[in-house]
């Protein structure tokens, strides 16, 4: 017999806005915005601009596993026609807790909020 077994989780995004990353970040957001809400998460969910230019993409899982690179968040980077892109996973506990480090000061000091209707047109 399976269960449905939900876990509140933070969802937190450090991206750019600006340039051709514009639009599909903002159409991301949007995405995730209202999927969050749907599932009645919303307020677990939250989206921000880093305040300089940045090229390299991170992902942190359960303060476990990191995986970083050039691949893009969005449909032209997946797939057998998506861009070809070079990333690295690592569970190194060192690795993970300086990436970590470095998401909360950039989060804390170094972005500003995505503001809620600006982030593709779905947000409310």
């Amino acid at each position: 017999m399976a269960r449905d077994v939900r876990v509140r989780v933070r969802v937190q995004v450090l991206m750019v806005d600006y340039g051709m990353d514009r639009l599909p970040n903002r159409s991301g957001v949007a995405l995730l915005r209202r999927e969050a809400r749907w599932r009645g998460l919303e307020d677990q969910f939250d989206a921000r601009y880093v305040t300089f230019p940045v090229h390299t993409k991170a992902v942190i899982v359960d303060e476990r596993l990191v995986l970083s690179g050039s691949m893009n968040f969005h449909f032209s980077a997946w797939g057998p026609l998506g861009l070809n892109e070079g990333a690295l996973a690592t569970t190194d506990v060192q690795a993970v807790a300086e990436q970590c480090a470095m998401f909360d000061t950039l989060w804390a000091a170094h972005s500003q909020p995505v503001p809620k209707g600006r982030d593709g047109g779905c947000g409310a």
